[in-house]
């Protein structure tokens, strides 16, 4: 599968391993994808340290569905990158990038 991938502050489009599905995961076929400040960021100052896939903000079909996902393939989904758990501390009190599970949880690649 092709991903927009930084590495030594330049980026360029390269041939990366298709993720293994968990249970409750699904594959898209990227239709739209945003590059955001936090992208800029990586870039800057994470994108010598390691070759980094850039882009989070994704919209597509489901290719692929794991056998506990509530989607099927052909559905079309916008994806959050990050997700609480709506019932911790944080989570309570409105404050979900502080949630233990949103800073688990992430795109793959």
């Amino acid at each position: 599968m092709k991903a927009l991938v930084s590495e030594d502050r330049a980026s360029r489009v390269l041939d990366v391993p298709q993720p293994i599905l968990a249970e409750g995961d699904i594959l898209l076929r990227v239709e739209a994808c945003g590059v955001c400040f936090s992208d800029l960021h990586k870039l800057q100052f994470r994108a010598l340290e390691r070759p980094t896939v850039l882009g989070h903000e994704v919209a597509g079909t489901v290719v692929e569905a794991g056998a506990a996902s509530r989607f099927a393939v052909g559905d079309r989904v916008v994806t959050a990158h990050h997700v609480p758990c709506l019932e911790c501390h944080y989570c309570r009190g409105e404050s979900f990038s502080m949630c233990r599970q949103f800073k688990s949880t992430n795109l793959d690649p």
